[in-house]
């Protein structure tokens, strides 16, 4: 039985996560077009137009989510386009859930809402599908791991695909890929009798990304080049961007110009900065080591302001597991969700953007409230959380107000 404090909790916390997640999103649909981004989509929907999808995959585009945009922008402006297809793809996330997530917490639904109202899919860029399609293979491991009813082989399948071929940063998550599925060769789950529609989808995929394997020797993702006189490059740039923050030279969180970042080079040498972003983890292994646990701490701290104290309670919750040998608990969320914040600590030198996790971040939300409904945390502890949640409103609520005055 849930204490009667948390129960009203809860009711309170229902009501303004639907307020808050309204005036964020009446938020977002008031900013500018191309923000961000969002100006790389745009220029290269606009490119296909022009020249034709066969120069556009050779010059290396989002190659699945224009697709989904491409039919939308003959109807709507191109970055109506590109946010409308976000937003179906998150009713999609939300219907998958609803039907079949197997989820069965009635908190769920909001807490996820909560976490929405950071926006992550209201701006037009590739994002969007890259986190529904992983988050979509997370949880159907999931579901196989825990030996829930609706598993999906071939939704398990097509989402990783998809996500293969939606964005570079699959390559950083392939560590938790392989141990997902390995998991579940463990568990003797037989993903090779449904194979057909996977296989077909990406031999598709494989096709269309001809023209890019030619010109490129490699597959067609989006491109974010610096502009066409400029030396560095954008490892060489958020390198700089920190040698500069722990020198008092920039604000955390910025980056330095590209002319900086050339005039720098320039000055003390070719070599000065590393050239890779893994090259850039052995170029001062002092500094690496530094910057992995100002990072690590850096993203559970973001991460309160969006999930309040889940990420940290699933974290915990694994550790308190391994230190007292609870061998009968499933495990996989919170092992991924470590995993994957000790990578991106570790290969970005600079600062960690939170939009990167946000797949396990969900994935995250999805074991809290698990946990939640099997009783596996102490009341106290839902009650802290749903009022930490309480305030980030107010607090979200008050700085979104601020902002809305600015913009009129």
């Amino acid at each position: 039985m849930k204490h009667k404090l948390n129960l009203y909790l809860e009711k309170i916390l229902k009501f303004f996560i639907l307020i808050f997640f309204v005036i964020f999103m009446f938020y977002f649909l008031k900013i500018e077009a191309g923000s961000g981004d969002e100006q790389l989509f745009l220029n290269d929907l606009s490119f296909i137009k022009t020249n034709g999808w066969m120069q556009a995959i050779s010059k290396k585009i989002a190659l699945p989510y224009l697709i989904l945009v491409y039919p939308f922008s003959l109807f709507f402006q191109d970055f109506v386009a590109l946010r409308l297809v976000n937003i179906m793809l998150f009713v999609l996330l939300f219907i998958y859930f609803k039907k079949m997530g197997e989820i069965k917490s009635k908190m769920f639904n909001y807490y996820f809402l909560f976490f929405s109202a950071s926006g992550w899919f209201m701006s037009g860029t590739n994002d969007t599908l890259f986190i529904v399609s992983l988050v979509t293979f997370f949880n159907e491991v999931y579901k196989f791991l825990e030996n829930k009813d609706k598993t999906n082989k071939t939704l398990l399948m097509i989402s990783l695909v998809i996500a293969f071929f939606t964005r570079e940063l699959i390559y950083v998550y392939t560590p938790v890929l392989f141990y997902s599925l390995f998991l579940l060769y463990k568990k003797k789950v037989n993903l090779f009798s449904t194979v057909k529609v996977p296989i077909g989808l990406f031999c598709f995929f494989l096709i269309i990304n001809i023209p890019s394997l030619l010109a490129n020797h490699s597959f067609s993702y989006d491109n974010k080049i610096p502009p066409i006189n400029v030396k560095s490059n954008w490892a060489q740039r958020q390198y700089l961007a920190q040698l500069m923050v722990n020198n008092g030279q920039l604000e955390n969180h910025q980056h330095p110009t590209w002319i900086q970042t050339d005039e720098y080079l320039i000055k003390n040498g070719k070599n000065s900065l590393p050239k890779g972003l893994f090259s850039g983890m052995i170029f001062d292994v002092k500094l690496t080591f530094i910057e992995f646990f100002k990072d690590f701490s850096d993203v559970i701290f973001q991460s309160i302001r969006q999930t309040g104290f889940i990420i940290l309670i699933v974290l915990s919750f694994m550790f308190y597991s391994f230190f007292f040998k609870k061998r009968n608990e499933n495990l996989y969320i919170p092992v991924i969700s470590c995993v994957m914040v000790c990578i991106f600590s570790l290969i970005i030198i600079s600062y960690v953007e939170t939009r990167w996790l946000i797949p396990i971040f969900i994935m995250a939300v999805i074991y809290y409230s698990d946990i939640e409904v099997k009783n596996k945390l102490p009341t106290t502890i839902s009650i802290l959380n749903n009022l930490c949640l309480i305030l980030i409103i107010f607090y979200g609520i008050f700085r979104v107000y601020s902002k809305l005055l600015n913009i009129e």
